[in-house]
């Protein structure tokens, strides 16, 4: 089965978005909609009962501590009607395609609860009946399902054991959103919908990948993944509910995927095989038992590479790079663009650092005046080829532009998108990191630091 909806253009956060509940020209909005809507549903107007359109997704005014406005919603309601009828009006299978519609930012206590849906009327459907479904999305507790830090990381009856097994902090666990929540919420939505003959989908559930927590309980935080997605997943199944995990594509730390999308491979088989047995059985705690081997796996090499970027772009990229990284021929120079984009090596040199175990360790880059050409950095970080974790601890943390030497109190410790081990130390395109007060240097930079934990990362 396909699902095909209108995906982004209602965000307020997204330069270019028009499909805008609070947006000031309705009708405008409303003539485009149905525009868009009549090209989709005339394109695919022969396919059979295996595609499905949904009408939009997650739609709201882009504020989320407050209950849903009124007149916006009532706005979400008209398009949710534009939709219908226009798909409808195309006449051939599009007269008895099944049609999949969401409430306020497609949340299922707004759903479900007197904010406002109203379910669109059905009345030119071929069928002989309303062939239409509510769509939503379940992502909570938000804190450990998406909030992109290392604090919250377990959840559930599952978390609980974890504690009191394995010794894991109670901070660990999330505070709000456990089983209980989430049988109410569901049998809510089945009292409202479901039993009164109008199907649901969960069009979006899923959690991030947080394993890299705790080195060496990867596995015991993986399983705690499994049992969330697949209580989800069995709950909703015992309900009469579809549910569809939610893979954006990204493997490693925070990332959504069971998938790897170029190998076609399982990355995450042990949650794949706890939704589909949730799902089979109706059971919401087939992955009470789940166990997910630990699957770090330590090295025998670690590096850490110093990486820049002035204001003219003159730069050495991350390790993860393709086109300047790490495994091509350009991660040892300093590349400065000439005429046309040329490609200028600048002569400077790079010292990077072979991490053999803890201790303190310093890379660099000179033979190259900065200031000839340049009156601040864009970005200064610390690259590495081992992965982030959150026993890994960083101090003493000096960088140096010539002679002046500048202590960084608080580095920007983090993974970076390969879940590598990433420390940043500027970066004018990050709000929340603090400026750095230096003079351009005349020959090099240099970032010395202090690491611990290296035990969980190097091989004995």
């Amino acid at each position: 089965y396909v699902i095909i909806n209108m995906h982004g253009d209602g965000y307020n956060s997204i330069d270019g978005g028009w499909f805008l509940v609070n947006g000031e020209d309705q009708d405008m909005i409303r003539e485009k909609y149905e525009a868009v809507w009549k090209q989709i549903a005339e394109r695919f107007a022969k396919y059979d009962e295996h595609l499905i359109f949904e009408s939009m997704n997650e739609e709201s005014d882009g504020t989320y501590d407050g209950d849903p406005n009124k007149e916006y919603y009532a706005n979400l309601n008209q398009y949710n009607q534009i939709f219908v009828d226009t798909v409808r009006g195309t006449g051939e299978k599009n007269t008895h395609r099944w049609l999949l519609v969401p409430g306020w930012n497609t949340n299922i206590e707004y759903t479900i609860g007197d904010y406002g849906f109203e379910m669109p009327t059905d009345e030119k459907c071929s069928a002989g009946e309303s062939r239409m479904m509510v769509s939503v999305h379940y992502y909570d507790p938000w804190d450990y399902c998406g909030i992109e830090d290392l604090k919250t990381i377990l959840w559930g009856e599952y978390g609980d054991n974890l504690i009191e097994v394995n010794g894991f902090p109670k901070m660990n666990k999330a505070k709000w959103g456990d089983e209980s929540y989430l049988d109410d919420l569901f049998s809510r939505m089945q009292e409202k919908f479901v039993k009164n003959d109008i199907p649901v989908i969960i069009g979006e559930y899923g959690c991030i990948d947080k394993s890299s927590a705790y080195a060496d309980f990867a596995g015991q935080i993986q399983g705690n993944r499994a049992y969330w997605d697949g209580y989800v997943a069995g709950k909703a199944a015992s309900m009469g509910m579809i549910p569809v995990y939610w893979d954006n594509g990204f493997n490693g730390v925070y990332g959504f995927g069971l998938f790897d999308r170029n190998t076609y491979e399982q990355t995450q088989p042990e949650i794949i095989s706890t939704i589909l047995k949730a799902v089979k059985n109706k059971d919401p705690k087939a992955g009470l038992d789940t166990v997910v081997e630990n699957k770090v796996e330590k090295t025998d090499d670690a590096h850490a590479y110093i990486g820049i970027q002035t204001e003219v772009y003159t730069f050495r990229n991350t390790c993860s790079d393709a086109k300047y990284g790490k495994d091509t021929d350009y991660f040892n120079t300093l590349i400065k663009w000439g005429e046309d984009d040329q490609i200028i090596d600048t002569g400077a040199k790079f010292t990077d650092a072979t991490i053999s175990a803890d201790g303190t360790y310093t890379v660099s880059v000179d033979g190259y005046d900065f200031s000839s050409d340049s009156s601040k950095l864009n970005m200064l970080f610390v690259s590495t080829d081992f992965a982030f974790n959150n026993t890994l601890k960083v101090s003493d943390v000096v960088v140096k532009c010539d002679d002046q030497e500048i202590p960084i109190d608080k580095p920007l410790v983090m993974a970076d998108d390969q879940g590598n081990f990433y420390m940043e130390l500027v970066n004018i395109y990050n709000t929340d990191l603090a400026a750095l007060d230096y003079t351009m240097p005349k020959n090099s930079f240099s970032v010395t630091f202090t690491i611990e934990g290296m035990d969980s990362v190097l091989a004995a």
